[in-house]
């Protein structure tokens, strides 16, 4: 054989041998429950989850030989499972608190504001100092942590005995609706999904912007597997493709709102 050959089929197997190192991926499937939210997670045709998050991950997924499991949980179990280090692996989408530093490690994706909802018809308060001398009683939603500032806001508030825990999106807005609360703080995906008719939402510009990404489970997750995940997620929303997947589901202006994206 011609030394020239020789050397091409010799860089071949060594190119060969190196993509299968670079798609080697990840030890074992990720366990990725999600709770359906709006245009970031919903069922699919044949039940199969569908959305933002769901398709983020295929495509990170693919691109470094990682396999998800994706199936629908309820958020607090979510929350409660991967706290607890048992059945999840990845938990998306997350703020960071302290409680799951304990447990995970925070991958940040983009950066996010708050948006209050209210009736269409009522004059909302301009700023904090506003709110906190209007009376208004606050929808929360368990589960969702948001940022500090946020968590501080609600405590103040519920000390004052103005909140209202509530099971999602759906019942905040039954609850503004029927007059029982007036407003929420919400993600502007959740508001998109949320308002229209007699509710509308508008960014609330007294909170600074919250960081809004994912934990990977440090008490389940192999350190290759950890370090893997959150380079190519990190590198996902560095080159533009958490900004392409919310565009196939969110309008520009929402998008926007994301710093970072």
């Amino acid at each position: 054989m011609p030394r020239a050959w020789s050397r091409a089929l010799a860089l071949a197997a060594l190119l060969l041998a190196w993509q299968g190192l670079a798609l080697a991926g990840c030890s074992r499937t990720v366990v990725a429950p999600m709770a359906p939210s709006g245009r970031l997670v919903f069922a699919g045709e044949g039940d199969r989850l569908r959305g933002v998050w769901p398709e983020l991950l295929e495509e990170v997924g693919r691109s470094v030989g990682c396999r998800f499991a994706i199936a629908s949980m309820p958020r607090p179990r979510m929350d409660m499972e991967f706290l607890a280090g048992r059945t999840v692996d990845l938990l998306i989408s997350a703020t960071r608190t302290p409680e799951r530093d304990r447990w995970g490690e925070f991958v940040p994706l983009f950066r996010q504001p708050l948006v209050i909802v209210t009736r269409r018809d009522e004059p909302v308060p301009g700023n904090l100092a506003a709110l906190r001398q209007s009376g208004w009683r606050m929808a929360v939603q368990r589960n969702f942590h948001f940022s500090t500032e946020y968590r501080s806001l609600v405590s103040e508030l519920e000390a004052a005995g103005r909140v209202d825990a509530v099971n999602g999106t759906e019942a905040a807005a039954r609850m503004i609706r029927a007059g029982r609360v007036d407003f929420t703080l919400m993600s502007p995906p959740q508001a998109q999904a949320t308002a229209g008719g007699d509710l509308v939402f508008r960014r609330f510009e007294d909170l600074p912007l919250m960081e809004v990404g994912l934990y990977l489970s440090r008490a389940r997750l192999s350190s290759a597997d950890l370090t893997l995940l959150r380079d190519a997620l990190g590198r996902a929303a560095r080159d533009g493709l958490v900004r392409r997947v919310f565009l196939r589901h969110y309008l520009p202006e929402i998008v926007n709102l994301n710093q970072g994206l």
